[in-house]
C-alpha cells in the first residue's frame, strides 16, 4: 500500500513539473512572437525540390527584430528583380539597420538597384555583383566598405550634400552623385 501512495506522488509530482515546464515554454514563445513582425511575400513562383526530396517553394520575407534590425532574407536572390526598396518602417515601427541575407554568400546576381528610404541609418549586405547604384537617404550613419569593394567600378552612390553618404564615397573613391531616387 505504501508503495502504490508514494508511485501516486511520483506520477503527480512529474505531471507538476511537466505543466511548469510546458507553461514556461508557451510564454517563451509568446513573448518572442510579440518582438517579431513577420512575413512580407513569397516573390516565387516555382517549386523546387530540396535535398530531402520534399517539393516547396524558396521564399523571401522580411523581419523586424527589436532594435529596429530589419533582415531581409531571400532563397530566390530576388529573380526577376532589379530594385529593391527598402523602406524607413515596417508594419509601423521604425527600420535603423537593414540587413539583407541569403543561404549562399551572394545576396542577389539580378539587384541592380537598392533604395534606402529616410531614416534608415546602417546597410549590411553579403553581396549583390551586379549592383549599379544605392541611394543612400541623409539618415544613414554607417556604410561597411567590405560590402562594396569590388563594386568600386561599376556602381555609383546617390548621397545627399555634406551627409556621411558623401563623405565616405569621397573618403574610399567611389562615384557619387546628389539625389534621392536614383533617377536624377
Amino acid at each position: 500500500m505504501r508503495r502504490v501512495r508514494i508511485l501516486v506522488l511520483a506520477v503527480i509530482l512529474i505531471a507538476i513539473v511537466c505543466a511548469g515546464i510546458s507553461l514556461y515554454a508557451y510564454q517563451h514563445n509568446k513573448r518572442a512572437e510579440e518582438n517579431t513582425i513577420d512575413i512580407i511575400k513569397d516573390f516565387t513562383g516555382k517549386e523546387e525540390v530540396d535535398v530531402s526530396g520534399q517539393s516547396r517553394k524558396p521564399i523571401d520575407s522580411m523581419t523586424l527584430y527589436d532594435g529596429g534590425v530589419l533582415e531581409i532574407y531571400t532563397e530566390t536572390q530576388f529573380k526577376g528583380k532589379d530594385t529593391l526598396n527598402i523602406p524607413a518602417k515596417y508594419e509601423k515601427k521604425k527600420v535603423k539597420t537593414v540587413q539583407m541575407l541569403s543561404q549562399l554568400e551572394q545576396t542577389s546576381y539580378y539587384l541592380k538597384h537598392i533604395v534606402l528610404e529616410d531614416g534608415i541609418e546602417e546597410l549590411e549586405f553579403q553581396g549583390c555583383p551586379n549592383l549599379e547604384t544605392v541611394v543612400f537617404p541623409p539618415s544613414i550613419k554607417k556604410i561597411d566598405t567590405r560590402h562594396f569593394k569590388n563594386l568600386k567600378k561599376q556602381i555609383t552612390i546617390y548621397v545627399t550634400k555634406d551627409s556621411y553618404a558623401e563623405k565616405w564615397a569621397k573618403k574610399h573613391h567611389f562615384s557619387y552623385r546628389y539625389g534621392t531616387t536614383g533617377k536624377e
